[in-house]
This record gives structure tokens, C-alpha cells and sequence, in this order.
């Protein structure tokens, strides 16, 4: 039951007579259609019938002459995001749609976005996934749907879904580059970023890279979150990581790199959602954090123990192994020499390293990849196989080049040592940015606040 003093919204809808005998329903709703909306689809799957409120319109109002949205997410997000944008620029093409963002080299060529829609001559609409997120337990939504319902709830237009993908662009001349690495790879991605439920032992990665001494891997991430976990190693691994953090050029490098790439392997993260912009192979460790539905993409292949656990019949959620000294994940378990002997979720324990040698094998047998050659990009006339290129190369105007001497002052990894364990804690590599360091800092210089 919930806690009703937090109920932010409720339908109550009763059935009578009125004083002539005819039936009388009266309604009582919230004001938002889509509130509604997904109220009665609740009340259906409580019940257990099969039918789908889909077909129910929103009230529309008359689309504005421009809009911008504003979601600062990270890069995974922030490609689920995309395809909120697209499916609004189909829905309302005259509408001059401008965007701010994380990560937002992301964005670079896509011909949706307006260059002269700011913040400051235009209404702001502020997006993200967390209601849907929240309702993914018993909703049958995605990740890209969650950023559309958001869109569709600021702006208060009815967005029509499109395909449960990324839409990220190229320029010709980005797309017809010669690949950076000359041979065919895996892309494979290991770090889980600040959350440390959101994880997979290093030395299982380890295991799964040396079954496949046949294919190359290159691993990329974050250097700050790789430094915290380790780095794989072997002669079928070709080591990227904290290459395409450079301000100017690391997300487009990042994008040719999965672009050019075979398939890519890691948990539920960037690197699935970019393969999925792509339309390419990917080998997903997901374990039963999240709900199957809401993360997989069509055409992945995506390792969930969903179901399996008594704690695993919907998706948990949870970030953190331990919020101080209370356990936050019941099924926690620890092995010698795996995970640095830290504890780490039962749900993708289950899953072994030979069960992701035989998920990414599975396409080669199936024929969609080949070990001798590389996946066509061109048709035989010569043109692209991937629809989303431009000719020419567009960057966000507001996104200016870095100098060394910015790098060296702005981007520097700031560290906040804990004296009595000696431990450092980095800023940037996760969800905590260098503005986030900043600011704590002149709350202290504001309030005088000091410590040893």
C-alpha cells in the first residue's frame, strides 16, 4: 500500500443512477491526460486484461513557433534522449526545436535541431526519464519512451512513438573516414560508472577475453571509473580507455569507433544504447537491476536473470551494495579473488562468462557477423547503409574549442582526500562533475566552513 500522504494523483470513477434511473458515471481525474492515461493502464494490468490504452489521444494544443529542451544527462541517456527529439521533429516539423545537454557533441549534424533556438528566446521544457523510470515496474515502456512522455508532459503535445532507438548523425566526411583500427573488432566496455550494483567482476571479464582469443576487443571508458575497477588485459585486447574524453573531439571519436565496430559487449550502459542508434550487434549483462523491457534493444542479445531470484521478480533498482552500514541489496556475495574480494549482486553472478562467449558467438553462427570480414557499411550503388548522414559537419554554436591551457585548468581530475583512510574521491569521472566541485567549493569559501 502506498504511503497516502505522498499520493501526488489519483482517479476515482463511480457508477450510479441519477434521479431518473439512467446511469450515471461520474469521473474523478487529474487534469493530465497522460496522468489518466497511464491510471487506467494500471487499473487494467491490476486487473489482468490484455487491452492497451494506446489508442487514447492526449488534448492537443497548438504547437509553439519554437521550444527547447533541456535534459543534462549522461551520454547513455542523453542518446535515448535523441530519439525523444526526433520523434517530436517528426510529429511537429515546423516547430524550431533547440536543445541543451550533456555530452552534446552527441548532437552535432543532426538536422532536427535549431541553432538559433536558446534559452533565451524561447520557453524551456525540462526532460528526463524519471517517471517512467519509476513506473517501469508495471508499465511497458522503454527508455527512449521515457524521455518522449516527458516531453510530451512539459510541452503538452501528443509525440507519436517512433522506433525505441537513439538518432545520432554524421557528416559525409566522418562517416566515409578510414576506421581507426585497420582490423575487425569488438568494442567492450567493463566500468559501471559511481554505482557499484551496477557491475560485473573484472576478473569474469577477464575470463569471458580470453575464451575469445579469436577476436579482438577494444575497451574503452571513462579513465576515472576504469582506474577504480582495473583493465583488461591480453594480446586480443586493444586498450582505449580514457581516449575519447577530450572535450573537442572524444564523443565524435567515440561514435566512429562503435560506428566501425562489430558488435560491442558490457552491462546496461552507454555502449548498448549507441549500438542501438546504429542498429548493431550487442551482448548486454544486465542481471535483474532493471526491467527487461524498459533497457533491451531489438536485435541485442541481453543476459537478464529477471525472475530468477525472489528479489529479482521485477527490477530493483538499487545503485549502492551498502547506504552507510545498512545492506541495500539482499542477495550480495562475495568471492575470493573476484571483485577485489568486494561483495557484488548474485543476479549477474549467475550469468558466467561462458554464457557471453556463447551470446556473441551466436551471431557469427547466425551469420550476421563474419570473423574474416568487417560489417558493410555501403550498398552497392556505394551509398550508406546508415540512413542519418549529412553533408556537412554542424557543432552546437554554443560549444566552443577547449584550449590546452582550459584543459589543463577546467578539466584536471580535482580530488578530495579522506585523511583518516587516505582514500581519493574524483570528481568527473561519474555522475559528479567538475561544477559540482566548484560549487562545493564556494559553499565553503561562503560560509567559512573548514576541516581537517
Amino acid at each position: 500500500m502506498p504511503d497516502w500522504r505522498r499520493v501526488g494523483s489519483h482517479l476515482i470513477i463511480t457508477k450510479g443512477k441519477d434521479d431518473d434511473g439512467e446511469d450515471l458515471i461520474h469521473c474523478h481525474v487529474p487534469d493530465n491526460s497522460r496522468e489518466v492515461r497511464e491510471l487506467l493502464q494500471a487499473a487494467i494490468n491490476d486487473l489482468g486484461l490484455t487491452e492497451s490504452l494506446d489508442f487514447v489521444p492526449m488534448n492537443k494544443k497548438e504547437p509553439p513557433d519554437r521550444i527547447l529542451f533541456h535534459s543534462k544527462m549522461r551520454i547513455g541517456d542523453s542518446i535515448c534522449f535523441s530519439g525523444g527529439l526526433r520523434d517530436f521533429h517528426n510529429a511537429y516539423p515546423n516547430v524550431k526545436m533547440g536543445i541543451l545537454g550533456k555530452a552534446e557533441h552527441l548532437f552535432d549534424c543532426n538536422p532536427y535541431i535549431n541553432y538559433e533556438v536558446t534559452q533565451d528566446n524561447t520557453e524551456v521544457c525540462y526532460v528526463g526519464p524519471g517517471e517512467m523510470t519509476n513506473a517501469s515496474n508495471r508499465l511497458n515502456v522503454s527508455l527512449v519512451d521515457a524521455f518522449r512522455y516527458k516531453m510530451e508532459k512539459e510541452s503538452g503535445l501528443l509525440i507519436p512513438a517512433g522506433e525505441n532507438r537513439g538518432d545520432l548523425w554524421f557528416s559525409e566526411d566522418e562517416y566515409n573516414e578510414k576506421p581507426e583500427i585497420e582490423f575487425p573488432y569488438v568494442i567492450i566496455c567493463v566500468s559501471e560508472g559511481a554505482w557499484n550494483l551496477k557491475t560485473y567482476p573484472l576478473e569474469m571479464w577477464q575470463e569471458f577475453v580470453d575464451q575469445n582469443k579469436h577476436i579482438l576487443f577494444v575497451s574503452v571508458g571513462n579513465k576515472g571509473d576504469v582506474s577504480k575497477k582495473g583493465k583488461l588485459t591480453g594480446n586480443n585486447v586493444q586498450d582505449m580507455t580514457g581516449l575519447t574524453e577530450d572535450p573537442n573531439t572524444g564523443i565524435r571519436r567515440l561514435m566512429k569507433l562503435f560506428l566501425n565496430a562489430e558488435a560491442s559487449v558490457g552491462l546496461v550502459s552507454f555502449h548498448m544504447h549507441m549500438m542501438g542508434a546504429f542498429g548493431k550487434p550487442s551482448v548486454v549483462v544486465a542481471g535483474a537491476r532493471e526491467p527487461m523491457h524498459f533497457t533491451k534493444y531489438q536485435g541485442h542479445q541481453y543476459l537478464s536473470t529477471e525472475g530468477c531470484l525472489s528479489c529479482g521478480l521485477k527490477g530493483c533498482w538499487k545503485c549502492q551494495a551498502f547506504d552507510g552500514k545498512k545492506q541495500n541489496c539482499s542477495e550480495l556475495i562475495t568471492k575470493k579473488g573476484i571483485n577485489k574480494d568486494q561483495p557484488y549482486p548474485f543476479c549477474v553472478d549467475l550469468i558466467e562468462p561462458v554464457d557471453i562467449s556463447r551470446a556473441l558467438n551466436l551471431y557469427y553462427k547466425g551469420g550476421r557477423l563474419d570473423h574474416d570480414k568487417r560489417t558493410e557499411k555501403f550498398n552497392s550503388a556505394g551509398k550508406p547503409l546508415y540512413k542519418n548522414v549529412v553533408k556537412e559537419y554542424r557543432m552546437m554554436p554554443h560549444l566552443k574549442f577547449v584550449s590546452q591551457e582550459e584543459l589543463e585548468a577546467k578539466y584536471i581530475e580535482p580530488q578530495w582526500v579522506d585523511k583518516s583512510t587516505g582514500k581519493k574521491f574524483c570528481f568527473g569521472g561519474g555522475a559528479l562533475t567538475h561544477k559540482d566541485f566548484n560549487f562545493l567549493l564556494q559553499q565553503l569559501e561562503k560560509y567559512e566552513l573548514r576541516g581537517d
